[in-house]
């Protein structure tokens, strides 16, 4: 499944993703809205720290902001493959039957900042629509993969399998 953004989804106009309604979009959650108790959570191997999002390879991800059903939402997605093609999941972009709009990408975003893409594409895997409102699952999961073509080719480069790599 594919379509192309009308120039109202693209987020074309400048002024909608504000500072301020960027910060106010709610973070997906993918259905996942309980957090485990604490006695639940085991120790990390290893201490929790802020990845440096102008090194890579977290300088090839950022924050996509998008609209569906009348909310703003926020989500992670990450240059790959072609300069201007973006991973993301299929349950930010289609769920409960609406499809994402005012669609933008943020690259090494953090709490601000960052290069703004407009998106030109989205494609989800044609089976997503028929599972998207089921509850997690391996089977949805499998299929909870979107792509997103840039406007422009992304200034940090992306992850790849090597160097200069197209996959």
């Amino acid at each position: 499944m594919c379509w192309d953004p009308t120039p109202a989804q693209l987020a074309a106009d400048a002024e909608y993703w504000t500072p301020e309604r960027r910060a106010a979009a709610v973070p997906e959650t993918f259905g996942l809205t309980t957090p485990p108790a604490a006695g639940e959570l085991k120790a990390p191997m290893v201490a929790p720290s802020r990845a440096d999002v102008t090194v890579a390879p977290f300088s090839y991800g950022g924050k996509l902001f998008y609209t569906r059903g009348g909310q703003d939402y926020s989500a992670s997605a990450q240059f790959l493959a072609r300069d201007n093609t973006l991973l993301a999941a299929a349950h930010s972009m289609y769920k409960g039957g609406n499809q994402a709009t005012n669609v933008t990408f943020y690259r090494a975003y953090d709490a601000g900042g960052g290069t703004k893409f407009d998106i030109q594409n989205v494609a989800v895997l044609a089976g997503w629509p028929d599972v998207a409102d089921d509850p997690p699952s391996p089977q949805r999961s499998a299929l909870d993969y979107a792509i997103l073509k840039t406007s422009e080719d992304s200034d940090a480069g992306k992850f790849a399998l090597g160097t200069d790599a197209d996959f």
